[in-house]
C-alpha cells in the first residue's frame, strides 16, 4: 500500500516555518485571534448588509440601465477571472452548471441592482456628510497594489482605494459611531 501522509508534529521549530510566530503557544494565540477576527469582519459584514437593506427598502428610486449593465458586466468579469484562477475553463463551468452566459447573466441582474442602489446611496451619503479619503492613507494603499500588482492601472487602484474608504467612513455614519 501508498505510506499514509503524515502530519508534521507542532512543534516550536514546525511552527517557526508559517511566519512570524516564536513557539506553539504564540501560533496558537495568532490563530485564535485570526478566527476571532475573521467572526468578527462576518458579522461586522452582515449587519452592514442588513442596514442597507433596510435603507434600500424604502428607496424608489429608478435605476438606468446603463448603470446595471455596466455593474453586471463586472461581476461577469470578475466570475471568469475566480474561475479562472482556480485554472478551470469557464466555458466548461457554464456547461458543468448547463447555463448560457446570457441565464447567468440574468439570474445576477437582481444583484446587479442591489449592488448599483448600494454604491448610489454611499455616494449620496458621502456628498451630504462631505466624506472625503484620507490622501495620505490613499497614497500608501495604493502603492501597496502597485508593489503586489505590478502593472496594474494606477488610476483605477486610486479610484478603488478611495471607494474603500469612503464605503468605510459611510458604514461607520451608518452604524453610529
Amino acid at each position: 500500500g501508498t505510506p499514509k501522509e503524515e502530519l508534521p508534529e507542532l512543534t516550536d521549530d514546525f511552527v517557526k516555518t508559517l511566519g512570524t510566530v516564536e513557539n506553539v503557544e504564540d501560533f496558537k494565540t495568532k490563530f485564535r485571534e485570526n478566527m476571532k477576527l475573521e467572526k468578527e469582519n462576518r458579522s461586522r459584514e452582515s449587519n452592514r448588509l442588513n442596514i442597507m437593506e433596510k435603507i434600500l427598502e424604502g428607496t424608489t428610486a429608478t435605476i438606468p440601465n446603463i448603470l446595471v449593465e455596466a455593474e453586471l458586466d463586472r461581476m461577469m468579469y470578475r466570475m471568469k477571472m475566480d474561475i479562472t484562477g482556480m485554472g478551470l475553463s469557464y466555458e466548461e463551468y457554464l456547461k458543468h452548471l448547463g447555463k448560457e452566459e446570457k441565464v447567468m447573466r440574468d439570474e445576477l441582474r437582481a444583484d446587479a441592482v442591489k449592488r448599483v442602489k448600494m454604491e448610489l446611496l454611499i455616494a449620496e451619503i458621502a456628498k451630504k456628510e462631505n466624506v472625503v479619503p484620507d490622501a495620505a492613507e490613499s497614497e500608501k494603499q495604493v502603492e501597496e497594489i502597485m508593489r503586489g500588482y505590478p502593472g496594474a492601472d494606477l488610476e483605477r487602484a486610486k479610484a478603488y482605494v478611495e471607494q474603500i474608504q469612503i464605503n468605510e467612513q459611510v458604514f461607520k455614519i451608518l452604524e453610529g459611531k
